[in-house]
């Protein structure tokens, strides 16, 4: 375990010595995070300060002092703090797609309120307490949990929650206000909902994110302290990479937000056109989610670590090992209620629900399933890796790890062309832009169908297609359904259907989300997909009467 540092030994009961007066009083940018890997430009050491927290609490021999921690503020101005990052609601945290999907598949779980009635995200409810501070309930979860306290698994709970979730907001709060630059939302020269970059106040949403993540780790390859960073390198060391040993989840990430602070800075830049904020804003979601998606390996290493304890596949000195499963199961597993709401049920039954009574066949069904579901999660086999205990034990009864192929064999038809896994995964869109209507997240819904979030095409520059690039994409004049459709209802009543019922604009202005999110679905499932596809039947007919034997649209369509 990290030592305990000497400014919260010295730290009175009241204040910590490490209390900072508002931001605009320091205004000189932070150290150089990382040994200086990343430069931030404005102040964030109130935020690295939480990693000192987090040691605090991992030190720390009763549970009123560590809650104390949990409560300390290290910002006058922001009032941050750990409590802070789940309590307190930001204008854009619903920016975050990954926030409204992890607290819809817990407010539909055993200990939400949403298994049998639909409420709205006001009524959403986990662990008897509001959906959105769903960190701070697990937390508090812990500190009182009957079997007495654990400073080792609090400290490591508040960072798998707070702290994880509070680095993915501010990720998504850059792209936010870089999509309101590009939109041309200025008044006075200010972004409404943002601090303006003039003010003294004024934090780069990127370094926020960066802090949070690396908080004050030095050096590159350390395993020791209690940031985000070195839990990532700490997991890193029990998993080996067989397609590419040299892979880093760390590195992705770093250097995603130096990207992502790069681009940032270009979208606010006054020199920079309208056209290229517009570019840049794309650009900075689809980053936004990559490294999103890098930060969630270390979270399934953690959860599949911790059953491979319970397994005795491994052997650990953690105590409460049940509980470390429940946590990264909880943290872990909702983006798959979005991909398969049955698995994801029958996980969480499995290791939340029944986690601290386990049982071993269950669990190892559970693993497996879990491996074959990586693509819900966004990461892959070799970005996960192999768990040395499976690689030195055979006997492990833990399966091969193999990701879909992009040439998919669906309902057994064989494809030719990678347009199949591609084009296949456009369920998922459907499925996430419901999901955030009902969420009301319903900007973040719209992103997703007007940008994308599965669905991806090797030949865009960024890598998304979108539901909307499919609403406006019927070219085949042969298309007589979607001809007669347009006809009848007009060329874009799809479109203009779908953005109402995400907005709730227009006939659907007086319908519950819920009703929107119906809508919304079956629009895009029943009429769009299914033109659609016609559409790329009719096309690849066309190339194929051309002697073009790519079968591209005809693998599109199916």
């Amino acid at each position: 375990m990290a030592p305990m540092p000497t400014t919260l030994w010295a730290a009175s009961s009241l204040f910590l010595s490490f209390l900072r007066l508002p931001c605009g009083a320091l205004g000189a940018a932070s150290e150089p995070l990382l040994g200086g890997e990343y430069v931030p430009t404005t102040d964030v050491g109130y935020i690295t300060d939480l990693t000192e927290l987090l040691d605090a609490i991992e030190q720390s021999t009763d549970s009123s002092k560590g809650l104390e921690f949990y409560k300390k503020v290290t910002d006058l101005a922001s009032s941050t703090s750990l409590e802070h990052l789940s309590t307190v609601r930001t204008p854009h945290e619903r920016a975050n797609p990954l926030s409204s999907i992890l607290k819809y598949a817990l407010y539909r779980s055993d200990n939400g309120n949403g298994n049998e009635i639909h409420v709205s995200r006001d009524g959403m409810e986990f662990l008897d307490k509001p959906i959105d501070s769903y960190g701070d309930s697990i937390v508090i979860a812990e500190f009182n949990k009957r079997s007495g306290y654990n400073p080792v698994l609090t400290a490591e709970t508040i960072r798998a929650t707070n702290v994880w979730m509070g680095t993915a907001n501010a990720l998504y709060e850059g792209v936010a206000l870089c999509k309101a630059e590009s939109n041309g939302e200025l008044v006075d020269g200010t972004v409404p909902g943002f601090v303006s970059i003039d003010d003294p106040n004024y934090v780069d949403p990127i370094d926020k994110a960066a802090a949070m993540w690396i908080g004050t780790h030095e050096n590159k390859t350390s395993m020791e302290g209690e940031s985000l960073y070195a839990w990532a390198n700490r997991m890193d060391t029990i998993y080996f990479h067989i397609d590419d040993p040299s892979f880093s989840a760390n590195d992705e990430i770093l250097g995603g937000l130096k990207e992502l602070k790069s681009d940032l800075a270009t979208c606010v830049d006054v020199g920079t056109s309208q056209d290229d904020k517009v570019e840049m804003a794309y650009k900075m979601r689809v980053f936004a989610d990559d490294v999103v998606k890098y930060m969630t390996v270390p979270l399934v290493q953690s959860l599949i670590s911790s059953m491979a304890a319970i397994l005795g596949f491994t052997t650990t000195d953690l105590k409460d090992i049940e509980d470390y499963v429940i946590l990264y199961a909880l943290v872990t597993l909702s983006p798959i209620e979005v991909c398969d709401s049955s698995s994801y049920d029958d996980m969480y039954a499995t290791l939340v629900t029944k986690g601290k009574s386990p049982d071993l066949d269950d669990f190892r069904n559970a693993l497996n399933l879990l491996q074959s579901l990586y693509i819900c999660l966004g990461v892959t086999c070799n970005q996960v890796g192999v768990p040395l205990f499976a690689k030195d034990n055979p006997n492990s009864s833990i399966s091969d790890c193999v990701d879909p192929p992009d040439k998919i064999n669906l309902v057994g038809y064989t494809p030719t062309s990678d347009a199949m896994l591609q084009s296949a995964l456009v369920d998922l869109d459907v499925r996430t832009i419901g999901t955030l209507i009902e969420m009301e997240a319903f900007q973040t819904a719209f992103d997703v169908y007007s940008m994308g979030r599965f669905t991806r095409d090797d030949d865009n520059d960024y890598g998304y297609v979108s539901v909307k690039d499919t609403a406006i994409d019927y070219t085949n004049v042969d298309n007589m359904i979607a001809q007669d459709f347009a006809n009848q209802f007009g060329k874009n009543f799809v479109d203009d259907t779908i953005t109402a019922s995400i907005m709730g604009t227009d006939d659907y202005s007086d319908m519950s989300p819920r009703a929107r999110r119906v809508i919304a679905e079956a629009t895009m499932v029943l009429i769009l997909l299914h033109q659609y596809a016609i559409d790329a039947m009719l096309t690849g007919i066309d190339y194929c009467n051309k002697g073009d034997q790519d079968t591209y649209w005809w693998d599109d369509a199916v």
